[in-house]
């Protein structure tokens, strides 16, 4: 079939990112391919996929609602047999969507995906018994190199000596694990000045919510050490704690004199009743343990010491607009009660991130309070303040701000 360059125009309109709010429909589309996948699966191998934006490009076709109608994963190929290449993982458009330039559409931009990694070709694997998919690719120019066989053994858990790969980290699929992984480039994404929400208008905002210097501040989650810097500035002793290695290791050498400490926010080296205030700065919502953090630091603050924490608004997180419009429709397609994790590949000046996060209701984060023992004495929604007054994202908070003490 020939698709005229309108047609296909329209289409690439609505090509976007896959993210893990469309595990849902991409497992129902997986299953048309003809590899059943639950939705809880699908969603944990898309956030592995996502942590690691550098091998990885995934892609969905959307219809008018921004539903997922096609998927492709295209994954770059790093082997010591050939030149650079890259290998489409897989491609599937809805059957109700098919013979309408969609599923060429993808191809395309998966081929664009490539060539910008480097990569000399693009491969593809398909089924001998799918002769319309071979005819499809012959009409895009590919060729077939060769019939071959593939070969499987399932591994069982436990039967390695190890347990692990020589020179490669264990995935367990924690939100430590993903941000250790996005280390180098977090550290890049937020050394330059004015590139986020934090110079333009979070840090100042989040300053409002502290009490004066007085003793010492904890900043859980500091990652590459920049607020403990900006407190370290207006006065504040402060001691900078983190999960991953290699932020720490960055917070350290651009602050040699400062105090900063490898350590898991649910388990603090600090004694009891020895911290007069916690800052906890875009950080709660990447801890895989929130509660433990929250009764830690529960546990180190002086009786009428604070914890003054900002997350992603469960609002944001639980939901998106359907397009960058003034007045683009907000949709929440999954449960704003359950709790989920989620990655968000993001590519702005030249400089490319996945944050990966866990999505918790509003509950979740006050229960963890009360069970603490804190009570919230202030609570601020933030929306983009420097954003135009039609802007969608002044209609809906991006962040919010809670501040507790400890009785």
């Amino acid at each position: 079939m020939r698709y005229d360059s309108g047609r296909r125009a329209d289409v690439n309109d609505r090509i976007r990112a896959m993210d893990v709010r469309d595990a849902a429909r991409v497992a129902k589309l997986t299953g048309q391919l003809g590899y059943p996948v639950s939705e809880a699966d699908l969603r944990d191998r898309l956030a592995i996929a996502l942590a690691v934006p550098v091998d990885h490009c995934l892609l969905v076709a959307v219809d008018a609602q921004d539903m997922p109608i096609g998927w492709a994963h295209v994954e770059r190929l790093r082997l010591l047999e050939r030149p650079p290449a890259a290998q489409l993982a897989g491609l599937v458009v809805s059957e109700q969507h098919r013979s309408a330039g969609i599923g060429a559409a993808l191809l395309e931009r998966a081929e664009i995906t490539a060539r910008t990694w480097g990569c000399e070709s693009l491969l593809i694997r398909s089924n001998v018994v799918r002769e319309r998919a071979h005819r499809f690719y012959e009409r895009a120019g590919y060729r077939n190199i060769k019939t071959s066989y593939t070969f499987e053994k399932e591994l069982v858990p436990g039967e390695a000596a190890s347990g692990q790969v020589p020179g490669r980290g264990a995935i367990d699929g924690s939100l430590r694990d993903a941000w250790e992984a996005e280390a180098d480039r977090w550290m890049a994404w937020a050394r330059a000045p004015g590139h986020d929400s934090y110079w333009r208008f979070h840090r100042d905002r989040f300053l409002r919510l502290l009490p004066p210097p007085n003793g010492l501040t904890l900043d859980l989650g500091c990652g590459e050490g920049r607020f403990p810097r900006d407190l370290k500035a207006r006065g504040y002793r402060v001691a900078g704690i983190d999960a991953s290695r290699t932020m720490i290791e960055h917070a350290r050498q651009a602050d040699p004199d400062g105090e900063y400490t490898v350590a898991d926010a649910a388990d603090l080296p600090h004694a009891d009743a020895s911290v007069q205030l916690v800052t906890a700065l875009l950080s709660l919502h990447d801890m895989d343990d929130m509660e433990g953090a929250v009764r830690e630091v529960a546990r180190v603050l002086m009786p009428g010491g604070h914890l003054c924490a900002a997350v992603v608004h469960p609002i944001n997180s639980a939901g998106k607009f359907v397009s960058h419009t003034p007045d683009a429709p907000f949709v929440i397609r999954e449960s704003y009660f359950e709790q989920r994790r989620y990655a968000d590949p993001v590519e702005r000046d030249g400089l490319h991130m996945t944050f990966t996060s866990r999505h918790r209701p509003l509950e979740a984060y006050f229960a963890a309070f009360e069970s603490a023992g804190l009570l919230v004495d202030r609570l601020v929604e933030v929306p983009d303040t420097t954003a135009s007054p039609s802007d969608r994202w002044q209609r809906l908070p991006l962040f919010l701000h809670i501040r507790a003490v400890r009785p």
